[in-house]
């Protein structure tokens, strides 16, 4: 298979720009859809129950099986789990050996894209969510992010949350087993041209 990994930090828009890529005819499988997950301690909010690990790779072999090999086959930069989903080995493989495509956004911009895809959930459930990284962000930060939340400081929250993820982000760089890793800076404000852009800049690198 000739695998893109679409990555870049938290809060870009991944899902987003793969779907746009799609309508543009390219061949992209989510498998954060398929997972019924985001990746993140926030990824189960609004999301239906996610299922069996053996039903989902049931449903990745029935969207895997129709691929055209010769065509260039677009996944999202994942972790070996996606909540409580594990990838099969040979999946976490291709992404970490494949073209990594990172898409680069302003700061300001991505903490805007998280306010608007989280604020309006229930505040118990947000708070929940930042207390399972609550040893990893510190307690103080905790604290912090929690004030903030309780006080509808969301762009706060969100800014202390992703200092968090850019960190880890930034880690799994490191852990690649590819070093083929491309940066490309998108508007954020256009999903249909960020995603041509992505799949020029792919046609041409390869």
């Amino acid at each position: 298979s000739r695998i893109i990994v679409l990555g870049g930090l938290t809060g870009i828009g991944k899902t987003e720009l793969l779907h746009a890529i799609a309508l543009q005819g390219e061949q992209v499988i989510d498998l954060e859809q398929l997972a019924c997950h985001k990746g993140s301690v926030f990824g189960a909010l609004g999301q239906s129950s996610q299922p069996t690990n053996e039903q989902f790779e049931n449903n990745l072999y029935a969207q895997w099986g129709k691929l055209d090999f010769t065509r260039l086959i677009w996944l999202e930069n994942e972790s070996r789990m996606i909540g409580r989903i594990t990838l099969p080995d040979p999946v976490v493989e291709h992404i970490s050996k494949g073209i990594l495509i990172s898409a680069e956004l302003k700061s300001s911009i991505r903490i805007s894209r998280l306010v608007k895809e989280y604020a309006g959930f229930d505040k118990q459930l947000l708070a929940d969510a930042v207390m399972r990284i609550g040893e990893r962000l510190g307690g103080s930060r905790m604290k912090e992010a929690l004030n903030a939340l309780e006080n509808n400081r969301f762009s706060d929250v969100a800014t202390i949350v992703l200092a968090y993820y850019d960190k880890a982000y930034l880690f799994s760089m490191e852990r690649r087993i590819s070093k083929s890793v491309n940066n490309i800076k998108i508007s954020g404000q256009d999903p249909k041209a960020d995603a041509a852009q992505l799949i020029e800049f792919a046609y041409k690198y390869l």
